[in-house]
């Protein structure tokens, strides 16, 4: 097997970890990459950075740029990329070395077009890898995209996802919005014949203080809200995809934000824009049948979607105590 993989790394003022993600890149068991290093626009030393590694490693093409964000960037690298598959580390984070040697293993022996792994949060960017051993898990593309809505073991995340490049032909991530990976995954499995989950962890997040997931506010719930209820009327009325796991991905993401906006004290946007949204919810509801959509739903989401039934402000002040007792 000599299938070459393009690894993509959007940069964009990380030199704090910039090292260490590459490095990681570099240690990886598989051999034949191309690791195109993107400089969106950095303002600190990232570019400095890429360009001693690129002196080091003959793998490695540096591309600088003014910034455009994520989205874009990511864009262009797909464009450049020279191999049979795609991959995506983020600047920030980093992998197991043999990340991409079990994903490659993994899409070329049960032949499928996707292959991904497990991810996990850390706050250190010296975690010890774990020894897992599970059974691999494949999936046609119906499958994999109910339990990309489930939302449960697999996720939107598209860093831990080795992807063959022809699946990006008309695909690109949308530029100018967060949460792009929603907008994008489900595309993507739906062009794959098959898809591979290895149920391993090898990618790791780093929870920096900035990021954008602990940066919860007003345009970042609007713009997630937003980004799930365009996938679903996307694969409702486009994709002719209907059933109990889509109409549970905006009753969960209609619980999830009317969470955060209470953790952020927004009660403005409670009452309003993510009620309106729960009035969209409604109306999906009768096109599956309630007590099965019920029956994969947690404890936690019957609780907030009875509540929600009876009056939201019966659910606010669940919510409200809920965090409370958890301080």
């Amino acid at each position: 097997m000599n299938k070459k993989i393009s690894i993509i790394m959007p940069i964009y003022n990380t030199e704090k970890y910039l090292e260490n993600s590459i490095q990681s890149i570099l240690k990886q068991e598989y051999k034949n990459l191309e690791i195109l290093l993107i400089n969106d626009g950095s303002n600190d030393n990232s570019l400095k950075i890429c360009n001693k590694f690129k002196e080091q490693d003959n793998r490695i093409i540096v591309i600088n740029k003014k910034h455009t964000g994520l989205s874009d960037t990511r864009n262009i690298g797909i464009k450049m990329a020279t191999g049979d598959y795609i991959g995506f580390v983020d600047s920030d984070d980093y992998i197991d070395k043999k990340m991409f040697k079990k994903l490659i293993e993994g899409a070329e022996k049960y032949q499928c077009d996707i292959s991904m792994c497990d991810i996990t949060e850390t706050y250190s960017q010296k975690d010890k890898e774990k020894q897992q051993k599970s059974e691999y898990i494949k999936m046609n593309k119906k499958q994999a995209i109910d339990q990309l809505l489930y939302d449960r073991n697999i996720g939107n995340y598209i860093v831990v996802k080795l992807i063959k490049k022809e699946l990006f032909k008309d695909i690109e991530f949308p530029v100018g919005k967060l949460y792009e990976d929603i907008s994008t995954t489900y595309k993507l499995f739906n062009k794959a014949e098959n898809i591979i989950y290895i149920p391993e962890t090898m990618y790791h997040y780093y929870q920096r203080e900035d990021s954008l997931v602990n940066n919860i506010t007003k345009e970042s719930i609007k713009y997630y809200i937003q980004a799930v209820f365009d996938r679903y009327y996307d694969l409702k009325n486009n994709y002719n995809f209907l059933d109990i796991y889509s109409v549970y991905s905006i009753v969960n993401v209609v619980i999830k934000m009317f969470n955060w906006s209470i953790r952020i004290k927004d009660y403005e946007l409670f009452d309003n824009e993510i009620y309106n949204y729960y009035c969209k919810m409604q109306k999906e509801l009768d096109l599956v049948d309630e007590q099965k959509l019920l029956s994969i739903m947690t404890v936690y989401e019957k609780a907030c979607f009875y509540l929600l039934k009876l009056d939201k402000e019966y659910l606010k002040n669940f919510i409200e105590y809920r965090l409370n007792k958890n301080k």
